[in-house]
């Protein structure tokens, strides 16, 4: 049995023929890198015990095909942990998540479906850039929209704002070129520049 709680930074990064790895039952970190450029590695499947996720963890995983999920017990995620992760389709986000940090999803292009959950509090910058997402429900819990998180989403059709988001990004979705209507509720105070161009 397998008792690994931490991988560390840089640990697997650049291992281009990794294509399986066995995280145990008990894995609590994974640091910045730990599988970065790990083009083959075909399953990213998180364990429950999961508390932190590094920078640019996942970054370049081409290989990974499986849903994203974000356990509970993950509370810490790092910029462009799964930037460039090319496969994977769909994301749920955690009820211990309340914030997706700078180009999280950054060109994930056969992403499709996003579940934010009811916890998140903040999007950053470019989380979602060039995504394949159709439409995306932005939960009541959600205060601050950051800036190009959805640009480039070219099949993005709808949106559905939540009663605590009150700050859109500069660009949040610029070039949403699907997007045909976006009903603006009374709780926003400030809507960036070019948001929807």
């Amino acid at each position: 049995m397998i008792n690994l709680k931490n991988i560390n930074n840089n640990a697997f990064d650049a291992c281009s023929n990794l294509e399986d790895f066995y995280w145990g039952e008990t894995l609590e970190t994974i640091g910045n890198s730990a599988f970065k450029n790990c083009k083959k590695l075909k399953n990213i499947d998180l364990p429950d015990t999961l508390i932190s996720l590094g920078s640019t963890s996942f970054y370049n995983c081409w290989a990974a095909t499986n849903p994203i999920i974000l356990p509970d017990t993950l509370t810490s995620v790092g910029d462009s942990c799964f930037r460039d992760c090319n496969s994977i389709p769909s994301l749920v986000v955690g009820s211990g998540i309340v914030e997706l940090p700078n180009q999280s999803f950054f060109s994930c292009d056969s992403l499709t479906n996003v579940d934010l959950g009811t916890d998140i509090q903040t999007i950053g910058t470019n989380c979602f850039t060039s995504c394949n997402i159709n439409s995306i429900t932005l939960p009541d819990s959600l205060t601050t929209l950051g800036s190009s998180s959805f640009s480039s989403c070219s099949n993005l059709e709808s949106v559905s704002i939540g009663s605590s988001l009150s700050y859109i990004g500069d660009n949040a979705f610029i070039s949403c070129t699907s997007l045909t209507g976006v009903d603006i509720p009374s709780n926003i105070d400030i809507i960036g520049i070019n948001t929807f161009r």
